[in-house]
């Protein structure tokens, strides 16, 4: 019999300009057991968070607060790492969708978005090595 996977130790990282979104993704993660739930709201806090830290799941809005957008730190990551990433985000933009896709998300969820679905995406990056 598999052995449950222990997410104490793990951690996600939040690229999300809202406050109340952004605690809402962590409280998920929290129900989840995951031990470490770090938010950044633009693009410079997310580069350092994620060196910093170096989640094993990163989670990105499209819009964040400055001048640079979830999709450029998208790119910047994917230069960086083939840690999991999943977009939760309103923007339905094809050119913006495009650029997202480019980055090789696990997923795409927009917003709103159902507490169950995110849970089950994170759950899966989670568990990737």
């Amino acid at each position: 019999m598999l052995k449950p996977i222990s997410l104490r130790d793990k951690s996600v990282l939040i690229v999300e300009n809202e406050v109340i979104i952004a605690d809402d993704i962590a409280r998920l993660g929290h129900e989840l057991g995951v031990g470490y739930c770090h938010i950044a709201f633009d693009y410079q806090q997310a580069i350092q968070q994620f060196v910093s830290y170096q989640p094993e799941l990163v989670i990105i809005d499209v819009k964040l607060r400055g001048q640079q957008s979830g999709i450029e730190f998208g790119q910047w990551m994917r230069k960086e790492s083939v840690k999991p990433i999943i977009y939760v985000t309103v923007t339905n933009h094809p050119d913006e969708i495009k650029q997202l896709i480019h980055t090789k998300p696990l997923a795409y969820i927009p917003k709103p978005f159902d507490d169950k679905v995110l849970k089950m995406a994170m759950k899966q990056g989670l568990s990737m090595k």
